[in-house]
């Protein structure tokens, strides 16, 4: 399967012209992960000091850690449906170091996207730039509403657990 159709089938990228995707071509790489049993493989480290990169998750499960400590802690949040297959935007965006390592404990599948590169290509194309923004701006939020839920059920939580 070609990159340009792998790209048409993302929510971030479907509805975009085949000429136009083709130009992704250049930077942006399938990376397909195979960890070793009962193995924790990190997939991005928050250490990496290099320009930030934009990740489409294809297949398979991701972990991200927030503090650090390893794979499999009660901070994780795992990344699994197509409208949360888009990470390392936050990063981009800003032009922030990383906030999060992340894992992978079985076989996924990933496009990295270089950012420097992708942040060019989309001033290039405008028409593009709207449509992508949107997506964008439609994950965040959706990630916003994720986690102010997970946070009211925190404070749930709590206060049947306080005495």
């Amino acid at each position: 399967m070609s990159l340009v159709h792998i790209l048409q089938k993302t929510h971030l990228f479907s509805g975009i012209e085949k000429e136009l995707l083709q130009e992704l071509e250049p930077f942006t790489h399938h990376v397909v992960l195979n960890p070793g049993y009962n193995e924790a493989l990190l997939v991005v480290s928050a250490d990496d000091s290099s320009a930030p990169d934009l990740y489409l998750v294809l297949d398979g499960k991701l972990t991200l850690e927030r503090d650090g400590s390893g794979a499999g802690l009660a901070m994780s949040a795992p990344v699994t449906s197509l409208e949360e297959e888009l990470f390392g935007e936050i990063s981009w965006l800003l032009k922030r170091p990383r906030i999060s390592d992340v894992f992978t404990h079985s076989r996924a599948a990933m496009l990295r996207i270089e950012g420097g590169r992708f942040a060019e290509w989309l001033s290039n194309n405008p028409n593009c730039a709207a449509h992508i923004w949107h997506r964008i701006a439609e994950a965040l939020a959706k990630r916003l509403v994720q986690t102010f839920a997970e946070n009211q059920s925190h404070k749930e939580m709590l206060k049947l657990m306080q005495f």
